[in-house]
C-alpha cells in the first residue's frame, strides 16, 4: 500500500525537477535521519508539505517507524491526521509497519484511531493482519473500535484468529470484540481460525469458545468449525469443539460430515471422539459415500475397525463421484480391492463384507483387484470365496480383466476361472 507511494515519488524526482528540494524533508523523514530532519525544520521546511500523491513527512517517518523523527515533526506542527491520496494516515502507516513506538507517539498527539482510508480500513484492522499485541493494545487504549469491519465484513478478531495471534486475540476479546460477527460469506472468527489451522490452534479455538463463539456457525459453504477441523485440524481443537456441543452430524453443502472428513484423511485421533459423541457412522454424503467408504479410500485399517465396531454398514454403496468404479456404486471392499489395500481388505472380509457384491454393471471386488494388478488382494478374495467366474453386463470376467498379468491369471485359473 505505502511502498508504491515512495516508488512513485522517487520516479517523479528522477526527472530532475528544479523544485525537487521541496521533497527533501519527506526523504530524510523516510530515512529516519533525525539530525537532518531538525536541520530542515530549523531552515523553514514545511512540515505539512504534501506531495502529489498526498505523502507528507509525517507519513514517511511513520512508515519508517522512527519515533524520534515522528515526535520532532509533531512538535514542529505536523498534522497527525493528514492523509494521502488513498486516505491513509500516519497512524495507519505506523500500524501497518508494526512500529509500536511510532504508534504510541501518534496516539499521544491525538491521532484518530478510528479514521478509515478509502478502502474503509482502520488502523486496528491493518494492525490485526500482523497481530502485534502491543500495537493493538495501544490502539484499543485510545478507543479504537474493536468491532469495525472491512468492506468484506472482516473484523480485527477474524484476522488475528486466522493468523493464530493468541495474545492479540485475548486483547481484543478483553476489549469487547464480538466473536459472533459474521462476514457476508458467513465467516466468523472461529471459522477463520479453523480454516487456517494456525499455531497455536487449540488455544485460539478455546479462547473463542470461552468468548461464547457460536460453535455451530456455518460458512456460505455449510462448513462448521468442526467439519473443517476434522479434515486437518488439531485433535485438541476437535475435542474442544465437541465438548462445547458442536453438532457432530452437521453437514456441509456437499453433504460431508466431520466423521466423513476425518475418515477420508484417516484421522483415527478424530474419528474416536466423534463416534464417542454420537456421530452417525452410516450417514451418506451427496455422492452416497459413507464414512466407511471414505476410510476405504484412505486404506486405514484402524479407521475401518473403529467405524465397523461402531456399527458402520460394511456393504453400503456410494452411488456417484468419489468412488473408483466406472459406474460409481461401489462398496468399501470394492474400493480397497481396486486400490490394493491388503490389510484393509482383510479387515472388511473379517467383518463379513459381501465378497461377491456387484455394481449396477456387474463389477466385483475381484474384477477390480485383477484389473489393477493386485495379486495379494486377489488371493485374499479368492480365499474368501470370491466368484472367479462372475461376469459383468459387458461380458467381462476377472480373468479377462487381468489381461497379461501372469501371476493374477495363474491365481484365477487355479481357483477355477474359465478361460
Amino acid at each position: 500500500m505505502f511502498l508504491g507511494i515512495f516508488l512513485g515519488l522517487i520516479c517523479t524526482l528522477a526527472g530532475a525537477q528544479p523544485d525537487a528540494h521541496k521533497y527533501d524533508l519527506i526523504f530524510v523523514a523516510a530515512q529516519g535521519d533525525l539530525a537532518r530532519v531538525k536541520a530542515l525544520i530549523d531552515a523553514g521546511a514545511d512540515v505539512n508539505f504534501n506531495a502529489e500523491n498526498g505523502l507528507t513527512p509525517l507519513l514517511a517517518a511513520s512508515l519508517n517507524g522512527s519515533p524520534a523523527v515522528v515526535r520532532a515533526l509533531i512538535d514542529a506542527g505536523a498534522d497527525v491526521n493528514a492523509s494521502n491520496a488513498d486516505g491513509n494516515t500516519a497512524l495507519m502507516a505506523a500500524t501497518q509497519s508494526n512500529h509500536l513506538e511510532a504508534v504510541q507517539a501518534l496516539l499521544s498527539a491525538a491521532a484518530d484511531a478510528n479514521a478509515r482510508n478509502k478502502d474503509g480500513v482502520t488502523a486496528l484492522l491493518l494492525s490485526s493482519q500482523l497481530g502485534n499485541a502491543g500495537v493493538i493494545k495501544a490502539l484499543i487504549g485510545c478507543w479504537a473500535e474493536v468491532n469495525a469491519q472491512t468492506r468484506d465484513g472482516f473484523t480485527a478478531l477474524m484476522y488475528v484468529a486466522q493468523n493464530g495471534r493468541l495474545a492479540a486475540m485475548r486483547a481484543l476479546i478483553a476489549a469487547g470484540a464480538d466473536a459472533n460477527i459474521k462476514a457476508p460469506d458467513g465467516t466468523t472468527a472461529l471459522l477463520a481460525a479453523a480454516a487456517n489451522n494456525s499455531t497455536p490452534e487449540f488455544e485460539i479455538v478455546q479462547a473463542l469458545i470461552d468468548a461464547k463463539a457460536d460453535v455451530n456457525a456455518r460458512s456460505h459453504y455449510g462448513e462448521s468449525a468442526l467439519t473443517i477441523e476434522a479434515l486437518n485440524g488439531s485433535t485438541e481443537a476437535v475435542r474442544a469443539l465437541v465438548a462445547a456441543k458442536a453438532d457432530v452430524n452437521n453437514r456441509n453443502n456437499a453433504g460431508m460430515t466431520a466423521l466423513m472428513s476425518a475418515s477420508f484423511t484417516g484421522r483415527v485421533d478424530v474419528i474416536r471422539p466423534l463416534i464417542a459423541f454420537g456421530a452417525d457412522v452410516n450417514a451418506a454424503g451427496a455422492n452416497g459415500a459413507t464414512a466407511l467408504i471414505y476410510a476405504a479410500q484412505d486404506g486405514n485399517p484402524e479407521a475401518l475397525r473403529l467405524l465397523i465396531t461402531a456399527g458402520a454398514n460394511v456393504n453400503a454403496k456410494a452411488d456417484s463421484i468419489g468412488t473408483p468404479t466406472e459406474d460409481g456404486d461401489a462398496t468399501p471392499l470394492m474400493v480397497t480391492s481396486k486400490l490394493g489395500y491388503l490389510e484393509a481388505v482383510r479387515v472388511l472380509l473379517e467383518a463379513r463384507a459381501d465378497v461377491n457384491a456387484k455394481t449396477s454393471t456387474g463389477i466385483t471386488a475381484l474384477i477390480l483387484a485383477s484389473k489393477n494388478a493386485h495379486p495379494e488382494v486377489v488371493r485374499e478374495l479368492l480365499a474368501a470365496k470370491a466368484d472367479a467366474n462372475a461376469v459383468t453386463t459387458e461380458g467381462k470376467t476377472a480373468l479377462s480383466a487381468a489381461g497379461e498379468q501372469a501371476e493374477v491369471k495363474g491365481l484365477l485359473l487355479q481357483a477355477g476361472a474359465k478361460p
